[in-house]
């Protein structure tokens, strides 16, 4: 449901001065990670979520370098953490493989609210216990609908969308509360207008990405049917 783009040659981001790019995939699963691992340098954890934005969701990795360097690390974990979940459906080649994805970040996350990620070792995981407020209910809020969303979408075994409410439900629960993370947390914005303005657009972006997504999805012979009314479909692929 996020669109690729092409890798920049170079980032203008200020912890991402190492020249070598992460070995790590995001389709790799964190609880393989060895119990004996050594703890994840915070400055490769952020390294790690910048790849993994800038690979997968090109157009707001460049807006988010033009963010100041905290709110630039705040938003690129939780757009990496998005990715990741996101990842999770499109990558998994059985539905229960991707709940079984985005069940180790349902568990994971009580760890991140707390600020302690030391348990999962995972990069997104250690960048958002470094970026969350440690407890915050908005954040907790917010992270926890996106993973149910998907964990939801997952347990579908790929059927359609039940009609426009049932995806402009998705969307506001995935998009839109990626949104309102981003604005607060890394823009201390909290007002109702916001909120507003943050619902309709995370809608919008949800459906712009279902119908970007159309090619990746017939490949994956996944179909989506919205029905307007009893003689009307909206749109079909």
């Amino acid at each position: 449901s996020i669109a690729s783009g092409s890798r920049a040659s170079s980032s203008r981001a200020d912890f991402s001065s190492s020249s070598s790019s992460s070995s790590s995939s995001s389709s790799s699963s964190s609880s393989s990670s060895s119990s004996s691992a050594p703890p994840l340098d915070d400055r490769a954890a952020f390294k790690y979520c910048l790849d993994l934005v800038r690979a997968h969701d090109y157009e707001n990795y460049l807006c988010t370098l033009a963010l100041p360097t905290r709110a630039r690390h705040v938003a690129l974990a939780l757009r990496a953490f998005n990715v990741e979940t996101a990842n999770a459906l499109g990558a998994a080649s059985e539905p229960h493989l991707a709940s079984m994805r985005l069940q180790f970040w349902r568990d994971a996350l009580p760890a991140i609210h707390a600020g302690d990620a030391s348990k999962h070792r995972h990069p997104v995981a250690v960048a958002l216990s470094r970026v969350l407020p440690a407890g915050g209910a908005r954040a907790k809020r917010w992270l926890n609908s996106i993973v149910d969303a998907r964990m939801k979408d997952a347990a579908s075994d790929g059927a359609p969308p039940l009609g426009i409410a049932y995806l402009e439900a998705y969307a506001h629960d995935t998009n839109g509360s990626l949104l309102y993370a981003i604005m607060d947390l890394a823009g201390g914005v909290r007002d109702a207008e916001t909120d507003h303005a943050c619902a309709h657009l995370g809608k919008a972006i949800g459906v712009a990405n279902l119908l970007r997504g159309t090619h990746a999805h017939s490949k994956q012979r996944r179909r989506c049917v919205l029905y307007t009314g009893p003689h009307t479909t909206a749109f079909a692929w």
